[in-house]
């Protein structure tokens, strides 16, 4: 399991990376910039000079399980407190649905900044009865928002991701069927059922644009779609990336199942040397014992992690 936790995290960390630099763009802006593809984490470096750098949906998970690990438990107001440390750090680069959230008490958001600790959560439920993922899974979601849909889809990419460490799901498919499984079991929102369902029907990966990609369903309907189409990890963060609007949070979460199915020979070796930790990380992790003297990589931090929190009992 050690070796799918490492994938996941490693696919995680590098999608966010490589997505950093289309994070906002308009996808025809990328076209035309860019008209053979992004092939590297750097081929939009003239319009963002530091390509590579972790943002939030790496940031708050490193966070999230540096307190769990310090804690050995899920501390709700040690988790938020962690965020709003990192928020206040000077060279913190949050997205607008993460500012709102942290500044103020949980909304009934739909927002996808949900799914952004959703790789580090997964880790937490593994080898956890259905009762005790469901507990786990709220406690953090709530933190952000109130809303009954967005709980539930945050806890169905958590178990997403718990199921492929695990090693439950040797495929794409097989992980979909699981998890549309468990969404009738657990009574989950009958939309991320239907979610599921159009995911397995669809010949194309769909197009959101505006609002619709900064969207949990929207975002879960192009990851998972990707997850079925697409022929390698390679293949599909590049395709997300060229999409542009919400592209770290896309390819991270494209990125964490992707390697976490195939392994972290599936992330290229290439982009993995191009990622480096943000100065905001950098500051808060140093305050960890386990990392003050050290260099910090992003593939150290995702090998370390990955036995740590399972070995975590909570």
């Amino acid at each position: 399991m050690e070796e799918r936790a490492y994938g996941a995290l490693l696919g995680w960390f590098t999608g966010d990376g490589f997505g950093s630099q289309s994070e906002g763009r308009d996808v025809q802006e990328i076209a035309d910039l860019a008209p053979d593809g992004l092939a590297e984490v750097y081929t939009l470096e003239s319009l963002n000079e530091l390509c590579g750098m972790s943002g939030e949906a790496s940031d708050l998970s490193v966070l999230l399980a540096l307190s769990m690990l310090d804690n050995k438990a899920l501390l709700a107001d040690h988790v938020k407190a962690s965020y709003r440390r990192y928020a206040k750090c000077e060279d913190a680069e949050l997205s607008a649905a993460l500012a709102s959230s942290l500044a103020k008490e949980a909304s009934n958001t739909e927002s996808a900044v949900m799914l952004s600790r959703s790789v580090v959560m997964g880790l937490a439920l593994v080898g956890k009865s259905t009762k005790q993922q469901a507990m786990l899974s709220r406690t953090e979601s709530s933190l952000f928002s109130t809303s009954s849909l967005a709980q539930d889809a945050a806890f169905l990419m958590s178990l997403a991701f718990s199921l492929v460490i695990a090693e439950k799901a040797e495929s794409a498919l097989m992980l979909l069927r699981l998890l549309q499984q468990h969404c009738t079991k657990l009574g989950m929102d009958e939309k991320l059922c239907m979610m599921l369902k159009t995911c397995m029907a669809r010949k194309a990966i769909p197009q959101y644009e505006g609002k619709q990609q900064s969207m949990i369903l929207p975002v879960m309907d192009t990851v998972f779609t990707t997850l079925l189409l697409s022929d390698s990890y390679e293949a599909g963060v590049s395709l997300l990336a060229s999409r542009g609007g919400n592209a770290r949070l896309s390819c991270a979460l494209f990125g964490g199942l992707a390697a976490g199915l195939a392994g972290s020979g599936a992330v290229p070796e290439r982009w993995v040397d191009e990622l480096f930790v943000s100065p905001a990380l950098d500051e808060l992790i140093k305050k960890q014992t386990l990392f003050k003297r050290e260099t910090i990589r992003m593939e150290k931090l995702a090998r370390t992690l990955a036995g740590s929190l399972l070995d975590l009992e909570i």
